[in-house]
């Protein structure tokens, strides 16, 4: 049985609804200002050989109050000289997947399951709020990560608007709560397939974590592999890591 809007937002496993956000069967949620993009032309698929990257990360992350969403054949000189003749300033172009989250946090109970979908009026402006996943599982919590794209003009999306909607309903039989990888997620989160076990391999594992960012000891810490397996993984797969190891070393 789902539930009513007004129910939703009166449970209080919502937090941070907007002014506008109650509606009959759901609540509205609202894009935040906080986005990634990746930056790899070749998204590594499981199983694929390991490739050497130069930079540690594979996406960037930036704050923005205004995005003009593009498909990824439009004409880049073109959308600007129309943005331009419009008057529309401060703005960043992204073409192609974009990644955000809703400003509003969820705190799903262990007997309800919530669903996200994108508002009516933004989906037939031609923008896919969410590409995919839109459950929200029993006991899960955080902000939820949107899977933007656009698939005819562009869009301009502002930080604050009303970007979908969310549904809560009860869930029936044998109850187990969520636990996985994005658990508590405070903002966009990229994919993290690579933690799934049974497509990644440890090494494979090792590279995706140093590329977020994790240091030696928190990989070890995660993955339970000792420090002398990771730098011999790291430096196999190509990365220069002696000032990772000094630092490891002398606590800094």
């Amino acid at each position: 049985m789902y539930w009513s809007g007004k129910k939703i937002i009166e449970s209080g496993i919502v937090k941070n609804f907007g002014d506008r956000a109650l509606q009959p069967s759901s609540i509205d949620v609202r894009l935040s200002d906080d986005f990634k993009i990746y930056r790899n032309i070749v998204r590594n698929p499981p199983r694929l050989q390991l490739l050497k990257i130069e930079e540690k990360n594979d996406y960037s992350s930036f704050k923005a109050d205004k995005i003009c969403l593009l498909n990824k054949h439009e004409n880049v000189n073109d959308v600007k000289r129309a943005l331009k003749l419009n008057g529309l300033k401060n703005y960043k172009l992204v073409k192609g997947l974009l990644l955000g989250s809703t400003i509003e946090w969820f705190d799903i109970p262990k007997e309800c399951v919530g669903f996200y979908t994108g508002r009516s009026s933004v989906g037939r402006l031609g923008v896919m709020s969410h590409i995919t996943a839109g459950l929200l599982d029993n006991g899960w919590s955080g902000r939820i990560t949107l899977e933007m794209a656009c698939v005819d003009n562009p869009v301009l999306l502002h930080a604050g608007m009303r970007i979908g909607q969310v549904s809560i309903a009860g869930v029936e039989g044998e109850l187990t709560t969520y636990n996985g990888k994005y658990q508590n997620q405070k903002g966009c989160e990229i994919s993290k397939m690579y933690e799934d076990d049974d497509n990644f391999s440890i090494e494979r594992k090792i590279i995706f974590k140093y590329r977020e960012g994790y240091s030696i000891k928190e990989i070890s810490n995660d993955l339970n592999v000792n420090k002398e397996e990771i730098v011999e993984v790291l430096s196999k797969a190509g990365y220069n890591i002696i000032s990772d190891v000094l630092k490891e070393m002398t606590g800094d």
